[in-house]
Parts: structure tokens; C-alpha cells; sequence
């Protein structure tokens, strides 16, 4: 019963994002940014040409976590960060 399941989940999810109308998903134009600080593995903070920061998580990619509020550092961490 439980292999169903799988492909079904998959087929919701996929009609529910193609249904989304083009509007609501994020209008972004392309910037250049210098990266002023690398806060982990997966997590960078960046400035932009206007002096913003932006704290920026890159998807897809799985690395430990040193600064997770109310968690220990996990194992390799720091070596993510450097």
C-alpha cells in the first residue's frame, strides 16, 4: 500500500506548482554580489553593489550546521565553514 502512496504525493505536488499562476512566484532581477562572509557550509552573507547585506542559503546543498540557534555544531562542521 505504502509504494502508491509515493507516486501520488509526487503527482500532487508537481500539479500543485505547475498550477501556480507565473505571478506569484519570486520577480528577481540577476545582481552581482561580493561575498563578505561564508556563515557555514551552505549559507553565505553577500553585499550588493548598493551596500545591502543578504544573508543567502544555497539549495541543494547539504552541510553541516554551526550556527543553527539551539543546536550543537555537527560534525564537520567548522570544515564546512572555512
Amino acid at each position: 500500500m505504502q509504494a502508491i502512496w509515493r507516486p501520488l504525493v509526487l503527482a500532487l505536488l508537481i500539479s500543485a506548482a505547475t498550477a501556480l499562476p507565473h505571478s506569484a512566484l519570486a520577480q528577481v532581477e540577476d545582481q552581482e554580489a561580493a561575498v563578505i562572509n561564508i556563515v557555514d557550509g551552505d549559507t553565505i552573507d553577500a553585499q550588493l553593489a548598493d551596500g545591502s547585506t543578504h544573508r543567502v542559503c544555497i539549495i541543494g546543498i547539504d552541510a553541516p550546521e554551526t550556527v543553527a540557534p539551539g543546536r550543537l555544531v555537527e560534525c564537520w562542521g567548522p570544515e564546512a565553514s572555512a
